[in-house]
């Protein structure tokens, strides 16, 4: 198990803290399950870019409710992500093959 804390700083955001854990299971000899979780930020500018076609057409975006800190006013979106992945090591026409499945969630 590895936990981990990363702080960083942004000139628009200041200050923020993303935690994450790693987890690495081995129940019996050639599979393993790993598991992870960890929090990620998406800034407000974002958004702008992906619509900036529909800006395009003369319309006025107005953000309503925004605090004029950040970008355009907005505040980092803050999401945790978190995924599991099964690995299974076997033989397969006597060579070593594996196989792997994952599932992670935003």
């Amino acid at each position: 198990m590895v936990a981990g804390i990363r702080e960083d700083h942004n000139s628009l955001y200041g200050w923020f803290t993303t935690p994450r854990l790693n987890v690495r299971y081995e129940p019996v000899k050639g599979t393993i399950i790993r598991a992870s979780v960890r929090q990620g930020t998406e800034n407000g500018q974002t958004y702008l870019q992906r619509t900036m076609g529909s800006l395009q057409v003369r319309r006025q975006v107005s953000i309503v409710g925004s605090t004029g800190n950040g970008a355009y006013g907005l505040r980092p979106e803050i999401a945790w992500n978190k995924g599991i992945t099964i690995d299974q090591k076997f033989k397969l026409f006597n060579r070593v093959s594996s196989l792997g499945i994952d599932f992670f969630q935003k």
